[in-house]
């Protein structure tokens, strides 16, 4: 009984953390949340939802749109990664407003893709700056602000992927019940300009709480730090920066092939799809669970 209750009152102290933690940066903690939460029109859950219009509306095979859209992915992944390190170039309020006024022109483009070769680049489009560039700047920019509370950061701006998760495939199954599949993309685009771009020049002020320096920590001297290069990175199999005490880089090769995998087929939507599909059971249906 002991035990219990000593866990019981650790959960709930680390609950108030959190909760004291929200409520003095809940204002950056909102820009990564909505960061995330609008990369969901660049995510597989969002196009899958709206795939069967679009094979229908171009006469393709399901292998014609797979093939199209994992060589758009396979494009997407080539871009991220000479794109990615802009985000350490560029002030972040700037960096965000780029990526999304150009999200809401490639969701407005995207309705009006005409053929195969259009849905191609309209594909590489709306998944590089959503589920690449939008994502990566929610993450990056917690990581950067934060050191001691960097960790609890990055897991509650990342609570928008399952919010969009939940939001996305029912709201949209239930739109085109009533409109055809094209309007969806420009009402998404409407909605991100509505919700995010206005509020990002507010949301990525610093809080009086960082200029107070008690977000920082400031037990490790800038020189004590050891700066990775993604060359250094890449080539550092054996572990060495994660095992280095004052280095930002970690076991890249570690997180590549061992938890990333496993992450992925332990979600079970991969499964589960074939499972569906199998059963002949209708996609929209598959959306809503």
């Amino acid at each position: 009984m002991a035990g219990v209750f000593y866990l019981l009152v650790s959960i709930m102290l680390h609950f108030q953390g959190t909760l004291l933690f929200v409520r003095q940066e809940w204002r950056f903690l909102l820009f990564g949340f909505l960061l995330a939460f609008w990369s969901g029109p660049g995510q597989t859950y969002v196009i899958s939802v709206i795939g069967g219009e679009i094979r229908a509306a171009f006469l393709l095979t399901n292998s014609e749109f797979g093939l199209i859209y994992t060589l758009a992915t396979l494009v997407c992944a080539a871009l991220l990664w000479k794109a990615g390190p802009l985000v350490d170039h560029f002030p972040l309020k700037s960096i965000t407003m780029k990526i999304g006024l150009m999200m809401v022109a490639a969701l407005l483009a995207f309705g009006f893709v005409v053929g195969p070769i259009s849905l191609f680049f309209g594909i590489i489009a709306i998944r590089f700056l959503g589920q690449g560039m939008m994502t990566h700047i929610a993450l990056t920019s917690m990581a950067r602000r934060y050191d001691a509370e960097r960790g609890r950061a990055i897991s509650i701006a990342a609570l928008g992927i399952p919010l969009g998760l939940a939001v996305y495939p029912p709201v949209i199954s239930m739109a085109l019940g009533f409109v055809d599949w094209r309007f969806i993309w420009p009402g998404m685009a409407v909605l991100l300009a509505i919700t995010l771009l206005p509020a990002i020049p507010f949301l990525v002020r610093a809080s009086s709480r960082q200029e107070e320096g008690r977000v920082e920590a400031d037990d490790i001297e800038e020189k004590d730090i050891k700066h990775w290069t993604r060359r250094e990175v890449l080539r550092d199999v054996r572990g060495e920066a994660a095992r280095s005490p004052h280095s930002d880089a970690h076991g890249y090769w570690h997180y590549a092939f061992r938890l990333c995998p496993v992450s992925d087929i332990c979600r079970g939507h991969y499964v589960l799809s074939w499972v569906w599909v199998w059963r002949g059971w209708p996609g929209s249906l598959f959306s809503l669970g």
